[in-house]
């Protein structure tokens, strides 16, 4: 079976389908280019990057971490859908049944050791890295909303097993990996971690950046904004938004493109745009804090 996360992939689905194809002795994959994060940790840990794919030639898939069709790896239809294993909202349709393991915790990482502990097989080496560093990254170093008693649970346990001493330490190193940017054009950093979400009946795009230094993306707020229109066109999209993220402050700025997602992003978050841009203050999560907002806004 194939192992392959969302396009976009962020470094929780590289890591996570790099964990499933251990435990279930398949193959990891990829559905597109890695971020400045993704390729630190692959660099640090020495770790064989898996392959993007776009042709399955009629193997097994499974998907991790997402399950909408709007995120689905290019070229799925290839393939034969058979596995899921995801921490997001669920919607999904298939036409026979499959397995689905799904838990509400901070990274698909987390769900996919916790199988390890479950099934009582031995984590190889390489599995383990990888999960640490998905687990840290989608949970901002367990400091995130989304974070859980069982991630710092698979935090500690995976931990001994990668040579890493203080995961705090190697947080900051990914995160600060991440933040560099300065070489990337506009609609790069829009698409590092830019999902599609059907929310209410719109088509809303939504991009996230992460970052130890928010001051250089806001300078660049003009470009972000003209690949944002760009963007939105091109995918006949109802909507896009894109958050920037200090992952040091624990603090966003999201960016609103025209009056349209202004008046969305106004009613979701309680505050005032002010020349396109919104303090969303403390929030940090797009699956557990802006997402829901922009969902309830829009049905409201």
């Amino acid at each position: 079976m194939i192992f392959i996360g969302h396009k976009n992939p962020d470094t929780d689905a590289v890591c996570a389908a790099i964990g499933a194809a251990s435990l279930w002795d398949g193959k990891a994959a990829r559905a597109g280019e890695f971020n400045k994060e993704t390729e630190f940790i692959f660099n640090y840990f020495k770790i064989p990057i898996p392959e993007i794919i776009t042709d399955f030639k009629g193997e097994a898939v499974g998907l991790v971490d997402h399950n909408e069709k709007s995120q689905y790896p290019e070229g799925l239809e290839t393939g034969k859908l058979k596995k899921v294993v995801d921490h997001h909202l669920i919607n999904l349709t298939t036409s026979e049944p499959i397995e689905i393991i799904m838990r509400p915790w901070g990274s698909t990482s987390t769900v996919i050791a916790n199988e390890f502990v479950l099934a009582k097989k031995a984590i190889p080496e390489d599995a383990a890295k990888a999960m640490l560093a998905g687990i840290l990254s989608d949970t901002l170093a367990l400091q995130g909303p989304t974070t859980t008693e069982k991630d710092k649970e698979m935090v500690m346990i995976l931990l001994p097993l990668t040579g890493i001493k203080d995961y705090k330490t190697f947080a900051k190193e990914m995160f600060m990996a991440k933040s560099n940017l300065g070489n990337l054009s506009a609609k790069e950093i829009l698409n590092l971690d830019y999902k599609v979400f059907e929310l209410g009946g719109k088509k809303i795009g939504f991009g996230v950046a992460e970052t130890v230094a928010p001051e250089q993306l806001l300078a660049r707020k003009i470009e972000l904004l003209e690949a944002m229109g760009v963007q939105k066109n091109t995918e006949k999209l109802d909507g896009l938004f894109f958050a920037i993220v200090d992952v040091l402050a624990s603090h966003s700025d999201l960016l609103v493109l025209s009056d349209a997602e202004k008046m969305i992003a106004e009613k979701a978050f309680g505050a005032m745009a002010k020349d396109n841009l919104l303090d969303i203050e403390k929030r940090v999560s797009r699956k557990k804090e802006m997402i829901p907002a922009i969902s309830e806004a829009i049905g409201k």
